[in-house]
């Protein structure tokens, strides 16, 4: 339940503790992507979200963040272009690791809608959310998309690192009813 208000629109029906942030992208992966399935990982990011897709046998393409004068930003034309019909699920974090710049919600609704046009998962690791200068928490993708899976975590933001607690959070039933069993 507490986990659960961390969101605008999830009850605790929607949220799965883990065995840290680990857990958390790790399950996730071996839950949702089998081989074969197409993966867009946008980089850089946490390593485990794009590696254990490619260690199952999924096929995934990178979409590096572009660099300007400010930080980082995402071409959403390239992102759009690397979608097929057979696109799983496209994975990044937000906040980004390591360059800490953070997606507009203009910009992570306009993934919405390039993920819900495939009818693809947007799984964003958001372990840094609420962690920014000036931002706050932004928004999430598990309350922006009905596909969308958040992957938490104690450890950065709240500063509870010993305590081994990640979470998997979304609205998604056909997704999160397998967790259980895993």
């Amino acid at each position: 339940s507490g986990i659960a208000r961390l969101y605008d629109s999830l009850q605790k029906e929607h949220v799965i503790s883990t065995h840290g942030g680990v857990g958390a992208s790790h399950l996730t992966m071996v839950t949702l992507i089998e081989p074969e399935d197409h993966v867009v990982a946008i980089l850089p990011s946490y390593q485990q979200i794009y590696s254990v897709p490619a260690s199952i046998g999924a096929k995934v393409d990178y979409l590096f963040l572009d660099k300007t004068a400010t930080g980082y930003t995402l071409d959403l034309d390239k992102l759009a272009a690397l979608t097929t019909d057979k696109t799983k699920a496209i994975v990044f974090n937000n906040p980004n690791n390591p360059t800490g710049d953070v997606l507009s919600d203009a910009h992570l609704r306009q993934m919405v809608e390039i993920a819900r046009k495939r009818d693809a998962y947007l799984i964003c690791d958001e372990a840094y959310r609420g962690l920014t200068h000036g931002v706050g928490f932004s928004a999430s993708v598990a309350d922006l998309y009905e596909k969308g899976i958040s992957l938490g975590s104690m450890s950065k933001a709240f500063a509870l690192a010993g305590l081994r607690l990640g979470c998997i959070a979304s609205r998604d039933e056909a997704f999160m009813e397998p967790l259980h069993i895993h």
